[in-house]
């Protein structure tokens, strides 16, 4: 035995290797990741991902934003419809106007209706134009929802009639003068187009029908060219034990187009006066009461609830003694907000978007595929780097730290880039529409088919920050894969390596 106190002394412990340091593991990543060019695919991949998410999200939220905006102006705040078809607009509108939110109501009444260019009706021949010549075509007549409204009141409801497109040589007109077409211009127009006007007939002021500048134009209408309309309804009474149909016809002039943005009323509807289109074309007055309308616009105080004063208004026609003697089988009605009224367009077009972001995360799936596949890559080239790294000491924990870092890099600069570029590419988008028009001959945006000034486009910030975070959470598990698969190769088998 070894009497020396060295020989009691416990044998030295062998230290464990220092883990890899933080710098020289980024080090290390940049390295790897600028080694071959191809691992810049992942950042171009996520780039374009993100690009994506932000600019076509931006233009869709502009088409909505634009589209929510055209409803807007020519859906009053509440709809009374589905009422009775002789239900009387003062008895109705007394009931209403009694509700303290209640800031202002107009009338109005829905018809169906053809419309013939002056001189098509029941004729083969056709339409005789400017030059003489005798055409007859589809745009000669066409089916429309008549709209009758009471201009002076509907003003006080909806934004509709501001948006009629007033022609130049036209001075401001009141809302009553918008249907309304002098007897000047229909001689002058009546004589260059070859219709001169007949023995006696008056140049007074005619009757206008307002028409979507969509349909104005592919109708191939102009102001104040004439039109008939034509037709037919059951008044009730019996020829023979059978409801006799009677037909319906009325000359009008063409108006003023109007333009609301909202593309299925502009293409839809016409606007007609409510005496002209209840008096004058249906005949009401003769054998109904003569204020009968089928829907009343409401409209609210802007700091009201809708679904409040909708239920609200709801129980007063209900409770109502007037209508309730009027109608004792019960009143009916509904009461419908602005979003319901286009609940079926809102919906689709919530759906399209809610599609199409999920067609778009999946190019970012894509992107994150690439950001496997080339760090997969890596690893399998640096196996053998890998081996000499944990032969000298390197961790698992610090070739993970590599690898991750690689992976963060290349999320790094594709979601900065693709932020970068996609804000770019939105506020610059129509400056680059007008260029290419101008200098190539093209447009990027097809802006006459929507009807629109230019591309309409509005960031959302917050859809910005999701598409960012979402670009680096997937890039950070697209990257954890391989970086796991290095950290844990065993060093014997990575020197091994071919």
């Amino acid at each position: 035995m070894d009497p020396s106190p060295e020989a009691h002394r416990p044998a030295a412990r062998t230290p464990r290797p220092a883990p890899l340091f933080p710098a020289f593991a980024a080090f290390l990543a940049v390295r790897f990741l600028f080694a071959r060019r191809i691992n810049l695919i992942g950042v171009v991949g996520i780039a374009v991902g993100v690009w994506a998410l932000i600019v076509v999200v931006a233009v869709f939220s502009g088409f909505i934003s634009d589209i929510r905006g055209g409803i807007r102006q020519v859906s009053p705040d509440l709809l009374l419809t589905e009422i009775p078809s002789d239900a009387s607009f003062e008895q109705i509108d007394a009931v209403l106007r009694a509700d303290a939110d209640v800031v202002a109501t107009a009338p109005r009444l829905r018809y169906h209706a053809l419309y013939f260019k002056h001189g098509a009706w029941g004729s083969s021949s056709g339409v005789r134009t400017s030059s003489g010549d005798i055409s007859k075509q589809a745009s000669d007549y066409d089916f429309v929802e008549l709209i009758g409204i009471d201009p002076s009141r509907e003003v006080e409801v909806t934004d509709l009639l501001q948006q009629v497109l007033l022609p130049q040589s036209w001075e401001t007109r009141s809302p009553e003068e918008l249907f309304e077409i002098p007897g000047e211009m229909i001689q002058v127009w009546r004589s260059l187009e070859g219709f001169p006007l007949g023995p006696g007939e008056a140049i007074g002021s005619r009757p206008a029908i307002l028409f979507g500048y969509d349909r104005f134009r592919r109708s191939r209408v102009e102001i104040p060219q004439q039109l008939s309309l034509a037709s037919a309804h059951f008044p009730g009474d019996l020829i023979d034990g059978a409801p006799a149909l009677h037909s319906l016809s009325k000359d009008v002039h063409v108006g003023a187009p109007f333009h609301t943005g909202h593309r299925v009323f502009d293409e839809t509807k016409a606007l007609l006066t409510l005496d002209v289109l209840r008096d004058d074309f249906l005949g009401y007055d003769r054998f109904l009461d003569p204020d009968v309308v089928s829907d009343v616009a409401i409209r609210v105080r802007p700091d009201a609830d809708l679904e409040t004063v909708k239920q609200r208004l709801a129980d007063a026609l209900a409770a109502d003694e007037g209508l309730q003697k009027a109608y004792p089988e019960g009143f009916g009605g509904l009461i419908l907000t602005w979003e319901e009224q286009n609940e079926v367009y809102l919906d689709a077009v919530d759906q399209e978007r809610a599609m199409m972001k999920i067609v778009l995360f999946a190019v970012m799936l894509v992107a994150a595929f690439l950001v496997y596949a080339t760090l997969h890559m890596l690893v399998t080239q640096k196996t053998r780097e890998i081996g000499v790294l944990t032969a000298m000491g390197a961790s698992s924990s610090g070739v993970l730290k590599i690898f991750l870092s690689t992976g963060g890099v290349i999320a790094l600069l594709g979601c900065g880039l693709g932020v970068a570029t996609g804000l770019a590419s939105v506020f610059w988008m129509n400056d680059l529409d007008t260029w290419t028009q101008a200098r190539l001959g093209f447009s990027l945006f097809p802006r006459e088919l929507y009807a629109l000034d230019e591309i309409p486009y509005s960031i959302e910030p917050w859809w910005v920050v999701q598409v960012a975070l979402g670009a680096l959470a997937v890039s950070a598990v697209a990257a954890w894969l391989p970086a796991r698969r290095a950290a844990h190769l065993q060093p014997v088998r990575a020197l091994a390596h071919e």
